[in-house]
């Protein structure tokens, strides 16, 4: 019988990216990690949700993007599937929008596809502890956001949208049509609509116009 005395078990990650080049280069990022082992590379939320119900990860990172479930409500099932999992959203989406959801919603950590690869492997390592990770930038925010216990009122108008609007703000921004939006989406284009209606009256534009010309502006800005 092998003497499993100090061996340390690997970390299984599932990585859930709609870029097979990025997925790609993070397994090999990953790689470098004795203690980390790729359970598998998903580019769909759904095919990903099945894949946890029947083998379970320890780690998953993901990025944000589009499709018929949002990231957040993923990141809510999966947490209702296993609490265990420990989630690292790494995106290029705007940290200060994003990231504070993406905790809510049950995220361990999050990071800029911009960071090093000693700090991703340095992350997943953190949340398997269950541990956060944060960007020192974002843990600064957020630290003075809740001084004193009182959450200081918000700056940027964007965070009073809740999160399927947030994604329709967004993909409007992208330049896609509400016909086009609801396909990526999965929901009814008079929904869509909808959105887009609590979207002007959130954010004071007085018509469709507004709504698209600031969600193009916000998008160049956030990326």
């Amino acid at each position: 019988m092998k003497n499993r005395i100090n061996q340390k078990v690997k970390t299984d990650v599932l990585i859930v990216d709609s870029q097979p080049v990025y997925a790609a280069g993070l397994e090999q990022i990953l790689s470098k990690d004795s203690l980390s082992e790729i359970a598998g590379i998903i580019s769909d939320y759904k095919k990903a949700l099945r894949f946890v119900k029947k083998a379970p990860p320890h780690v998953i990172i993901m990025d944000i993007f589009s499709g018929t479930v949002s990231a957040f409500d993923f990141i809510k099932e999966i947490m209702g599937t296993d609490p265990n999992i420990k989630i690292l959203v790494l995106s290029m989406l705007d940290e200060n929008i994003y990231a504070e959801r993406a905790l809510k919603a049950g995220a361990r950590g999050y990071l800029l596809k911009t960071a090093s690869q000693e700090t991703i492997i340095r992350a997943v390592e953190k949340i398997n502890k269950n541990e956060l990770f944060l960007s020192d930038n974002l843990s600064s925010n957020i630290l003075q956001k809740y001084v004193g216990g009182v959450e200081n009122i918000e700056l940027n108008p964007v965070k009073l949208l809740s999160d399927r609007e947030l994604d329709v703000y967004r993909l409007t921004g992208k330049g896609h049509t509400s016909r086009e939006i609801s396909l990526m989406l999965g929901i009814s284009v008079n929904t869509v609509d909808n959105h887009k209606s609590n979207i002007k009256d959130k954010l004071g534009f007085k018509n469709s116009i507004e709504l698209i010309q600031n969600s193009v502006l916000w998008y160049r800005e956030v990326l």
